[in-house]
C-alpha cells in the first residue's frame, strides 16, 4: 500500500534502521504489521472479522516477560487498549514474539 500511503516507506525505513541497530521497538496494531512486513512476514486480512474497541492483551511467556509490555501491564494500561482493526500478521523469523489469539484477531501486538 506504499503507492496509496508514501509516508510508508520512509517510516519503514527509520525502523528498519531502528531494528538493525538493536533499538527496541514495540508494535501495536498497524505497527505491528509493518514492523511484520519489515522483517518478512506477511500481513492479510483477518479471518475472524474487525476489531473496534478496548480489549485487553493476553501474553505469551516471552510478552510477559518484556520490559515494556511489564510496565503496560503493571500500571494497567494493558486493561484499555484501544483497538481498530482488522488485519493481521505472520511471524517468519524467531527472535520476535507476539501476543496470544485476541476474540477476533490472531495476533495485535509484536516486540522483540
Amino acid at each position: 500500500e506504499e503507492d496509496t500511503y508514501p509516508w510508508l516507506k520512509e517510516l519503514k525505513s527509520f525502523l528498519k534502521d531502528a531494528l538493525d541497530s538493536n533499538i527496541p521497538i514495540l508494535g501495536l496494531c498497524l505497527g505491528a504489521q509493518i514492523l511484520a512486513d519489515i522483517i518478512g512476514g506477511e500481513t492479510y486480512r483477518g479471518d475472524k472479522g474487525s476489531e473496534f474497541g478496548y480489549y485487553p492483551i493476553d501474553y505469551t511467556t516471552d510478552g510477559y516477560k518484556d520490559q515494556f509490555c511489564t510496565y503496560i501491564r503493571e500500571m494497567g494500561i494493558d486493561k484499555t487498549m484501544p483497538y481498530t482493526h482488522g488485519d493481521t500478521f505472520s511471524l517468519p523469523k524467531s527472535g520476535y514474539y507476539k501476543t496470544k489469539s485476541g476474540k477476533t484477531l490472531d495476533v495485535k501486538l509484536m516486540a522483540k
